[in-house]
This record gives structure tokens, sequence and C-alpha cells, in this order.
């Protein structure tokens, strides 16, 4: 393999490396609740009931599927 090629491939392999270490997806996003909250066991209005949230609750967002999000609190996910 000439040095050009290597030298490509090796820029290729840092550049997929350097994209991937800053995708949003490592990250935790932090916030908390605007109101009272009722956390749920699964995106459905009907899901048990986990814990209720105080206004301005502490929470990780952990993911959002449909206008729902699933966060996690005090060692509770919901």
């Amino acid at each position: 393999m000439s040095n050009i090629a290597r030298l490509s491939v090796t820029f290729i392999t840092m550049f997929t490396i350097a994209i991937l270490l800053a995708s949003p997806c490592h990250a935790d996003e932090r916030t908390t609740t605007n109101r009272q909250t009722e956390l749920r066991e699964s995106p459905s209005a009907s899901a048990k009931r986990v814990v209720s949230l105080l206004a301005d609750a502490d929470v990780v967002v952990i993911q959002r599927q449909s206008g729902w999000v699933r966060v996690e609190t005090s060692g509770r996910a919901g």
C-alpha cells in the first residue's frame, strides 16, 4: 500500500471516530420539569404511575419517542 493510500485510510478512520465521539447520543441531557408531572412506566396516559414529580424536579433525558420523553430521576425511570 502506498504512503498516500495509508494516509487516506488513517485520515478517514480518524474523521469517523471524531464524528462518533461528537454524536449527541453519547451525552445525557439534564433538565427540570416545568410543572408537576406524573412519571409513568410507559409512554401512555393510562400506564401505571411510577412517581409524581414536583415542578422544577431535576431529570435526565434518556430517550424521546413520539412526543413522550423517557427520563431518569433519583434512581427511577419512566
